[in-house]
């Protein structure tokens, strides 16, 4: 074992000059050749003599089992991802889904259409016979005492006042010839004129249309020819449109007399007034 030199080792290069090597001869056997010396190592640019180091007896041993181990295929092959399953896996379970959806919803229609909608059956009630009504008792009414009468005071009558026998009107003498006369003949004699400032002389004092006397009688001024300031003298309310001449609005419509007329509606009612 120690005998036999390893393969690998190298060969020296041969010597220049040197002729070619002699062949083997056939058929001998020839000793196996010794390896050159190795040089001597360098050591910081100076040879130093070489040291022999230990051979590796395993070297070849090792590069042989690397080499295997490198080039040597597995065994058992890994075996490829079955993807045909997973699939059928997937399919499976999509159709369970959409099997459960279509139950579910199925249940939720059959549930609001037919149970959901149902009329409530409701039970008829016993019949019952009609039950008499009694007559409570009515416990005897106990006597109610009269309250006693009280005799009420007269009132006291006040005693009427003394009748006055009424006073007789005073004696008025009787006009004479000078107060009875009526110088205008407006109805009014000289000495009344007088007394309400109007003209003795003038029937119409204030020229409306209406003599003094009657002004008089009617409640109207005899100085103002219109007494109520409607726009209509007192004449021509009394002889005309038959109008109070004491009432600015005769027919109360809120609106005067003479604006009434002046717009051509009646002043005593309702409507307009004819056209003439």
């Amino acid at each position: 074992m120690f005998d036999q030199a390893p393969p690998n080792l190298p060969t020296a290069p041969a010597p220049s000059g040197a002729g070619p090597m002699p062949s083997a001869p056939l058929g001998g056997s020839v000793p196996p050749s010794l390896p050159p010396p190795r040089p001597p190592m360098r050591q910081g640019g100076i040879m130093t003599p070489g040291r022999q180091e230990p051979e590796d007896i395993f070297s070849d041993i090792d590069q042989d089992e690397t080499g295997t181990s490198g080039s040597r295929m597995p065994e058992v092959m890994p075996s490829a991802p079955q993807r045909g399953k997973g699939f059928r896996v997937l399919v499976i379970l999509l159709v369970v889904i959409a099997v459960l959806l279509v139950l579910g919803f199925g249940g939720l229609f059959f549930y609001q259409r037919f149970i959901a909608t149902a009329p409530e059956t409701i039970p008829p009630l016993p019949a019952t016979s009609p039950s008499v009504p009694t007559t409570p008792s009515v416990p005897p009414s106990a006597p109610v005492p009269t309250p006693p009468i009280l005799e009420e005071a007269a009132p006291d009558i006040e005693e009427a006042p003394p009748a006055v026998p009424p006073t007789p009107p005073p004696n008025i003498p009787a006009p004479t010839p000078l107060q009875q006369a009526d110088t205008d003949g407006d109805g009014l004699s000289d000495n009344q004129e007088a007394n309400l400032g109007t003209d003795p002389n003038v029937a119409d004092t204030d020229g409306d249309g209406l003599v003094d006397g009657t002004e008089v009688s009617l409640g109207t001024n005899p100085l103002i020819a219109d007494t109520d300031g409607d726009g209509l003298t007192d004449g021509d309310e009394v002889n005309v449109w038959r109008t109070d001449p004491n009432n600015a609005d005769t027919d109360g419509d809120g609106f005067s007399d003479g604006q009434e007329v002046q717009n051509g509606y009646n002043p005593n009612g309702p409507g307009r007034l004819p056209e003439v």
